[in-house]
């Protein structure tokens, strides 16, 4: 019963290799949120030179392509529909916030609210 040892391990692989798939996009989700801090953008830097930096860095770190797809996705929508897919998706991934989203708030609204405006 040589196969029996081999059958076991084989399945113990899988599962671990399935359970750190699952876990692994609350991880992008997290990369991509903390992004701005994490990738030290300036806060002078040209608009375009910050973009493609956070691109940049969240690109060479996110892990699986789940992550991958959202962040594409990210810019195929509306900058409002942006903000609240990735709180959605921050709050899915058990985060207390989404820095990135509340930038990207602030430069739309003014004051980084989920939309409404300051008097």
């Amino acid at each position: 019963m040589k196969t029996a040892p081999l059958a076991l391990l084989s399945l113990l692989l899988l599962t671990l290799g399935a359970a750190g798939c699952k876990s692994s996009l609350p991880s992008d989700v997290d990369t991509i949120c903390n992004a701005e801090t994490r990738a030290k953008l300036g806060k002078t830097e040209d608009v375009r030179e910050r973009a493609l930096k956070l691109s940049n860095y969240v690109n060479e770190h996110l892990k699986t392509e789940s992550g991958r797809q959202l962040f594409s996705k990210l810019f195929t929508i509306s900058p409002k529909q942006r903000i609240e897919k990735l709180r959605a998706e921050a709050r899915r991934a058990g985060l207390g916030g989404c820095p990135l989203a509340d930038s990207w708030a602030k430069e739309i609204d003014g004051d980084g609210s989920d939309g409404a405006k300051k008097k």
